[in-house]
């Protein structure tokens, strides 16, 4: 199947040169078009890319976009996936990569062959691990009010099926969502559903994504038997327990209320907070999700005072 990898970059030249490279590793025949695109990371970026792409000897299939700002990364995304419409690259499938990610060894034909088999597969996400080895879920169920009471007071009992990461999710089929960091999608169906919703600047884009693919009735597949390697938060610099960025908290706003509503929102906030209480009572460490951040973000949307910002460009 015709495919095209889209890569997004913010002053993460280093990382995408290394994912460039393992890419080449795989052969020519592996992938018919690369699009980087550079979101104004306002270094040398650009030009280090280029050179990258001369070395390799993949100028005839892989290309720089500089996008002369920085609209997020899923405007970034959709301009990769729009200059792949108005050339003659014409591609199947979309692979939207990380730029914290490695190609070493994937299994592709089993990707092809679920969007082959089964016509109703619009998505598929990879399995992933870091770079010690270990396995990291990327299939997961979608986030809820009750999800998040159950993602800080922990996954027990009955509740495990509220849970959004659920060992029991690591096998290949179908999920509700896959992670960004390696998603396949059908070039019909990112069209389709017109691409990214670019209100979302970073995080949760993904998952609004699968959301409505799944609306329009079609398959989320997670396939963990082809696997990427993820460095985790090394071109966000968010991981562990510091603190997210204002984005993220933004973002999660977003989620909730454009699927759940102002009620699904207020429930979501206070099951987390429920949930954390109960989290710290059982032990759990500390949340890389921050109480005042969370309510100081929230809390005009909460109370009327703001709403929702339009989505813009491709939604």
């Amino acid at each position: 199947m015709r495919t095209s990898i889209i890569i997004v970059n913010y002053r993460s030249a280093g990382m995408v040169s290394d994912l460039l490279a393992s890419i080449a590793r795989q052969g020519k025949g592996c992938i018919d078009r690369i699009i980087v695109v550079d979101n104004d990371s306002g270094d040398d970026s650009v030009a280090r890319l280029r050179s990258q792409i001369a070395s390799l000897e993949m100028a005839g299939r892989a290309v720089v976009l500089d996008a002369t700002e920085n609209a997020g990364f899923g405007a970034g995304n959709n301009l990769g996936a729009a200059w792949t419409c108005s050339s003659d690259a014409e591609s199947d499938l979309y692979w939207f990569l990380n730029p914290d990610t490695l190609v070493e060894h994937i299994d592709l034909p089993k990707i092809f062959n679920w969007f082959q088999s089964e016509k109703n597969v619009g998505i598929v996400g990879t399995g992933m691990i870091d770079v010690a080895g270990k396995p990291d879920l990327a299939g997961r169920r979608f986030l809820s009010p009750l999800g998040e009471f159950v993602a800080n007071a922990g996954a027990f009992g009955l509740l495990r099926r509220w849970s959004v990461a659920d060992p029991s999710l690591d096998r290949p089929g179908p999920v509700d969502w896959v992670s960004g960091a390696s998603l396949f999608i059908r070039t019909s169906v990112f069209e389709q559903l017109g691409g990214f919703d670019e209100g979302f600047f970073l995080y949760f884009e993904e998952v609004d994504l699968c959301r409505r693919a799944r609306k329009e009735g079609w398959k989320v597949i997670y396939e963990p038997r082809s696997r990427i390697v993820h460095l985790e938060g090394s071109s966000t610099g968010v991981c562990g327990s510091k603190p997210m960025p204002t984005y993220w908290y933004e973002s999660r706003r977003r989620y909730f209320v454009k699927h759940y509503g102002v009620i699904g929102l207020w429930a979501a906030d206070l099951a987390w907070g429920l949930g954390r209480i109960v989290g710290m009572l059982r032990g759990r460490g500390p949340s890389a999700c921050r109480w005042r951040n969370l309510w100081r973000c929230d809390w005009p949307v909460l109370m009327g005072e703001k709403k929702l910002a339009c989505q813009h460009g491709r939604q």
